[in-house]
């Protein structure tokens, strides 16, 4: 009897150890969780901040230190005459939104069409243009596809416009830029969000 009884002192006490360990094992993990969140939250917060900033602080009051990238000054190629000019010397408004594409991009297909909208409703605020690395017939057929209201150029693939495979690392990108090319704003993907965004500027 007591045999038995000292087995089912035992026993609990065992079970009672394990489970301790399994309790702590799982708030080790909840307090390693709730450090990424933390962690996480706070690098969300500081880069909604530095975007907020971007957003609606005019670039002439940014400080040089804290100013956004800026875009490279490059040349671009007319897809219908062969003849090159600079990216900022077909601006009419001090605004530059700048569509970087490639045209075996679906996204790219679906980033067109709200820079088509954009195009119909802020071509009198913003100069918007398309610049695809692709040959002539490719970004030609793409414009024809997507029905492209803006205009689109090539841009060639040298040591001028190096820049700009660091710059747009994933493809579609949009850009908000200034004329003096001081970057506002860089929006990855279908830039679904775009329209709100200039319309709080």
């Amino acid at each position: 009897m007591h045999y038995t009884a000292d087995l089912r002192r035992t026993g609990m006490k065992i079970k009672t150890k394990l489970l301790i360990v399994v309790l702590g094992i799982i708030i080790m993990m909840i307090f390693i969780q709730s450090v990424v969140l933390v962690v996480e939250n706070r690098k969300l917060r500081i880069e909604n901040a530095k975007l907020h900033f971007m957003l609606y602080t005019p670039s002439e009051l940014i400080p040089k230190q804290q100013k956004a990238m800026m875009l490279p000054r490059i040349s671009l190629v007319d897809i219908e005459t062969g003849e090159k000019a600079g990216l900022f010397d077909s601006m009419k408004s001090d605004e530059l939104i700048l569509f970087v594409f490639s045209t075996s991009c679906l996204t790219c297909d679906q980033a067109s069409d709200v820079l088509n909208d954009i195009y119909y409703q802020y071509n009198d605020r913003f100069t918007i243009i398309g610049i695809s690395k692709d040959d002539t017939l490719s970004i030609k057929d793409f414009a024809a596809r997507n029905s492209v209201r803006f205009p689109v150029y090539r841009y060639e693939t040298s040591s001028e416009i190096q820049p700009l495979s660091g710059l747009f690392s994933s493809l579609p990108q949009t850009v908000l830029a200034n004329r003096t090319g001081d970057i506002v704003l860089i929006m990855k993907g279908v830039p679904g969000e775009l329209i709100n965004k200039i319309n709080r500027r």
